[in-house]
């Protein structure tokens, strides 16, 4: 699964007076500040982002006016290495 955002550079800085890479940068950190004012987040000290709940974390993305997508995408599996390069199960 793969989860990621797109933003056109005209459209967020009309709306925000920011530049697109700048706003993709601080809007997560705000959202997990959000949690954390919220008390939804309690957890204390310096935690991996996988410890913070998915769902919630989203939502405040969208209230942020982060809109996001999630594919799905595969790829082959390496299974073996030797001198010609790997080989594709």
């Amino acid at each position: 699964m793969f989860v990621y955002t797109m933003a056109n550079h005209d459209e967020v800085f009309q709306k925000t007076k920011f530049h697109a890479t700048v706003w993709q940068t601080g809007v997560p950190p705000i959202a997990a500040v959000d949690l954390i004012a919220k008390r939804t987040l309690t957890l204390k000290g310096c935690i991996s982002p996988e410890l913070i709940d998915p769902v919630l974390f989203f939502e405040c993305l969208k209230v942020r006016g982060m809109e996001w997508n999630v594919i799905t995408k595969t790829s082959p599996l390496m299974v073996a290495f030797n001198i010609q390069g790997w080989k594709l199960l």
